[in-house]
């Protein structure tokens, strides 16, 4: 059987922190962050100065545009035991590696300092600093999304994450409808 996981993509206001709107410039979508949540209202991502999360989120805020796309039971089991991990383990932001992402050629070079230490096994719990697009990107690979096996989780934003999902056969829907129908459902 297939579970829903929403990819939830934030559009910076023009009030956001100025860090918001310089990495949303960069992208296509205008995204300055991204967060994964699960059926059960339960997201994981990570803020800039704070720790990954793993707590229940509802997504009102109308500057997030979602994508919902369908994984198995096992991808679904797997994704929420890492995002515990990860949230229990207080994996914490990393500034350098967010604005490196930003430069492809300091990306790579910012991977090769520091090392990557992203577990391929779902079983093992994520330990390095990490940031939004990457933290998600790198969930994805984990429990082997072939839409973003392409992508390298280091110097992935949330725009670029969001074009390699919009318009494939795993996603289930897009904002608009689904959106307004989850606002009503829950005011």
């Amino acid at each position: 059987m297939q579970q829903k996981v929403m990819l939830c993509f934030y559009t910076p206001s023009a009030q956001d922190v100025w860090v918001n709107r310089a990495v949303a410039s960069l992208g296509q979508h205008r995204f300055c962050h991204v967060e994964m949540r699960f059926d059960d209202g339960y997201a994981t991502s990570i803020f800039a100065g704070e720790a990954v999360f793993y707590r229940k989120r509802s997504y009102s805020n109308p500057n997030y545009t979602l994508l919902t796309i369908l994984v198995s039971d096992k991808q679904e089991r797997d994704l929420k035991k890492i995002a515990q991990e990860a949230a229990n383990g207080r994996v914490q932001f990393d500034h350098c590696g967010m604005y490196a992402a930003t430069c492809p050629c300091l990306s790579i070079v910012y991977d090769a300092m520091c090392g990557c230490k992203w577990s391929s096994s779902a079983c093992k719990a994520i330990v390095e600093p990490t940031f939004c697009s990457k933290y998600v990107t790198s969930l994805l690979h984990i429990v082997q999304v072939p839409e973003v096996s392409h992508l390298n989780a280091s110097s992935t934003t949330p725009s670029m994450l969001y074009n390699s999902l919009r318009g494939t056969p795993m996603i289930c829907w897009d904002t608009v409808p689904f959106k307004m129908s989850f606002l009503s459902e829950n005011l």
